[in-house]
Parts: structure tokens; sequence; C-alpha cells
């Protein structure tokens, strides 16, 4: 346990100048994995202070080029704020997880609550460029899924069906034109001005390691949503014709709902079970 906290007490040593500075000055540092022990923070203190200052520097920029690294465009789009928002989070977060896919959710997390704790940090779209990003890393961390074979004869009781969106997909509710969005990027433009455009789309990982992605309408998305694998999908066609409005008859919209399932889980996007 002695060595973890001093492992601990280095990293907040590094990464908190207001930590780093209390313990020069022999005053008290409050904070999480922070020891009350004598003994570390006098090692602390023999440490040589401007070699000890440059460190902390080199990690931040470290820190930052591992962020924009895994979120280009949730960099881009905070342009100059990035390295003072990332020191802000390394403050709250002292000690991270050394993997750098890892290192850019949390900060990811960071940038949500800050959004809604306070006015956004950046441009309007942030919001969805977070989510798409963190979406595009959460399916390149699941594995992908195997297409399931060939189900042209799969039941039609749709009582024992139950669909579940696969761990290598997402789907996506957004306010503003992505593909707009990350054109720029990709021609070295600066960020767009907000261009509102509803946008449901739904991301797969694919074994080749590539991202599909497709836009889809309301419907297929209310669909989507409900393969939650906890409900049949009976019950999730009962649901959907509750929300469509016109809704088509039973008959037909159970064997479209059918269809689609059929079709999501011959490429992997959902599992029948």
């Amino acid at each position: 346990m002695r060595e973890l906290e001093r492992q601990q007490a280095l990293a907040r040593f590094l990464t908190d100048p207001l930590a780093r500075q209390a313990v020069l000055d022999h005053a008290p540092a409050d904070g999480p994995a922070w020891p009350d022990r004598r003994d570390i923070a006098d090692r602390l203190r023999e440490l040589d202070q401007p070699r000890v200052s440059m460190f902390s520097r080199l990690l931040l920029a470290n820190r930052v080029a591992k962020i924009a690294d895994v979120l280009p465009l949730t960099a881009w789009a905070l342009g100059e704020r990035l390295p003072a928002l990332v020191e802000e989070y390394s403050l709250r977060s002292p000690v991270l997880d050394p993997k750098k896919r890892h290192q850019a959710l949390a900060f990811a997390g960071f940038l949500q609550k800050e959004a809604e704790r306070t006015a956004a940090p950046g441009p309007a779209y942030l919001p969805d460029v977070l989510a798409y990003e963190t979406a595009l890393v959460h399916i390149r961390l699941a594995p992908a899924s195997a297409p399931a074979p060939h189900l042209s004869l799969v039941t039609a009781d749709l009582h024992r069906i139950r669909p579940r969106l696969a761990p290598s997909a997402r789907l996506l509710a957004l306010d503003h034109d992505i593909e707009e969005i990350v054109a720029c990027h990709d021609r070295g433009e600066p960020p767009p001005p907000p261009s509102p455009r509803r946008t449901l789309l739904l991301l797969q990982g694919m074994p080749d390691g590539s991202v599909r992605q497709d836009e889809t309408n309301q419907a297929v998305a209310m669909l989507v949503e409900a393969c939650t694998g906890s409900r049949t999908l009976a019950v999730a066609v009962d649901e959907l014709a509750a929300r469509l409005s016109p809704s088509p008859p039973p008959e037909l919209l159970a064997a479209h709902c059918l269809d689609l399932c059929t079709s999501l889980a011959e490429r992997g996007a959902i599992t029948l079970r």
C-alpha cells in the first residue's frame, strides 16, 4: 500500500500545480489520491523542482496530443481552448488510465458534464461531435459482431425473438449535419457555422476495422432503440405502432419489422435470440 500511495502522490504532484505548491509551502493538500504522510511530502520536496515543472508541462502536452489523436474533430472544434480545458480536466482527474482511448473518453465525459453545468465550451455542434466521436471509440474498443448466417427461414413468431443491438453498433440522434462538419475538418477548413439538421445515424464496427455509417429514418430508429434484448419483437412492434402516426396495419408493420431485424442481424448490427 505504501508504494501505491507514493505513486498516487507523485502522479498528483506532477499533474496538479496547486497541490504541488501546497507541498512546497508545507501546507495541507486536499483532494483525492493525496495521503496524509509526511515522509512522502518530504521526498517530493527533495525533487529537482525546475525539472518537475518541465516534466509537468510535457505531461500536459502529451495528454493534449493523445486526446487530439483520438478525438480529432473535438480538438479541431475546440481549437485554442483545448489545452486549457485539458489542464482543467487534469486538475480534477490527476490519476488517469494510461491508455489514450480511455483518457480521451474520460475527457469527453468531462466536456459533456461541463456543457450540462455551464454554457458549452465550444461551438453549438460540439455535443454532436462528442457523441459521434465517443461512439466511434466505443465501437473500436468492442469486438466486431460477426454477421449471422442467412436468416431467410427465421421464425415469424414475434413473441420468441428478442433483438439486441450489438456491442459494436451505436444509434445516434444528432442535431447538426455531421457529414458537413467532417468534410470541413478533412479539407482543413475552419469549423463551420452551426448548421442544424436532425440526423439519425446507425454506426457499426466491421470485421475489417472500418465503421459502417447509415442514416436512418425515425421509424427505423425507434425500432432499433427497442432492440435492448429485454423485450420481444412483438412488444417492440406494439410500442412502435403506438408511436407512429399514422400507423400501418398491424400485419404489415410486423412483417416490415421482422424483415428489418433479419437484415440487421445478417449484417451483424443486432442479434436475435
